[in-house]
């Protein structure tokens, strides 16, 4: 059997999804790193894979939040449990409406 996934972001639209759900033949499964990580970032995946639409649970290993992510003695506070997708553009640091930076210093 080929196994294969497939993934792209929730924004898509519903007719673009049914349109790789068609291509694919299979319907996809939403993951959310937020799961897993310390980032909110939910993603459509398709495939073959046994167990893609099970329930996920956090592994005892796992950091889920953001102050658990940064360096200890460093001075440095999270302002926020989660943080959203963080990309190449320098905007996508801004946190929530007020355009917070996720971490602060002293």
């Amino acid at each position: 059997a080929v196994v294969s996934t497939q993934s792209t972001g929730v924004s898509m639209s519903k007719e673009d999804r049914n349109c790789i759900s068609r291509f694919l033949q299979c319907s996809p499964t939403m993951i959310d790193a937020k799961h897993f990580s310390c980032m909110n970032r939910a993603r459509f995946f398709w495939g073959n894979l046994p167990g893609m639409s099970r329930a996920i649970y956090p592994l005892q290993s796992d950091i889920l939040s953001l102050q658990d992510c940064l360096e200890k003695n460093c001075d440095r506070i999270a302002r926020f449990e989660k943080i959203n997708c963080i990309t190449t553009k320098l905007t996508s640091l801004k946190q929530k409406k007020g355009r917070l930076l996720p971490v602060c210093v002293g």
